[in-house]
């Protein structure tokens, strides 16, 4: 891992860059928080992530992309949870699920309900689905 970023009494500030394994991320901190807009990117220096975050917490749109550049999911956060449909696409950018949340809590796939069980089964096949 190589990290570069500058710590403030103790907290990290400002620009931060970190490499880690197979992807370099690239945002702020303030008060030891990561803040404002992060990017990731694969080691072909596309980008694999981009989002926003306030006080370390995730906030409004976030979009992960696969490695060829097209949208891989697609999503909100409102205080910090999932909110509302995030949206999950084959790599030929064509749609393959919706996945409803609300207040970080998962209501239904593709439009249909689901209980607490489907919810953790779910969580197990696709961590990127977890808050």
């Amino acid at each position: 891992m190589i990290t570069k970023g500058e710590y403030f009494d103790g907290y990290k500030m400002g620009e931060w860059f970190y490499h880690v394994g197979d992807h370099t991320e690239i945002g702020s901190f303030e008060n030891g928080f990561k803040t404002g807009k992060w990017k990731h990117y694969y080691l072909n220096d596309k980008l694999s992530f981009e989002g926003e975050f306030r006080g370390g917490d995730p906030t409004g749109k976030h979009v992960f992309y696969y490695e060829g550049g097209s949208i891989y999911i697609t999503g909100v956060y409102r205080a910090g949870k999932k909110h509302g449909s995030w949206k999950r696409f084959n790599p030929d950018g064509t749609l393959f699920s919706v996945y409803t949340y609300k207040n970080g809590k998962l209501q239904k796939i593709d439009n249909k309900k689901i209980d607490d069980t489907d919810a953790d089964i779910f969580k197990e096949e696709l961590p990127l689905f977890q808050n």
